[in-house]
């Protein structure tokens, strides 16, 4: 029962990772001076949702926060480092 759990998760964060590859894909392209498809305050809180990273707010004014990765996103370099590296052999 775990291992069908772990997939299943594994499955789902699979497609969650394409869908928001997709989605910073679509707001690199933008021109300069245009608006981007979505907010990045809002990719940044489905991050947060989504386990991997943390928002830690500071008491201060004018108002701090910082985003840090949690061991779920830290898992995930290899796989950036590995496509950033692909996109470097591959794509001019």
């Amino acid at each position: 029962m775990k291992l069908a759990n772990a997939l299943s998760q594994r499955s789902e964060l699979q497609t969650r990772i394409r869908q928001l590859e997709v989605r910073l894909n679509n707001n690199a392209q933008v021109q300069e001076g245009e608006q981007p498809a979505e907010d990045p305050m809002e990719l940044l809180k489905e991050l947060e949702a989504d386990g991997l990273v943390h928002r830690e707010q500071f008491n201060e004014i004018p108002p701090h926060v910082e985003y840090s990765l949690t061991e779920r996103g830290r898992d995930l370099l290899p796989v950036f480092c590995a496509m950033a590296n692909w996109g470097l052999k591959y794509i001019p």
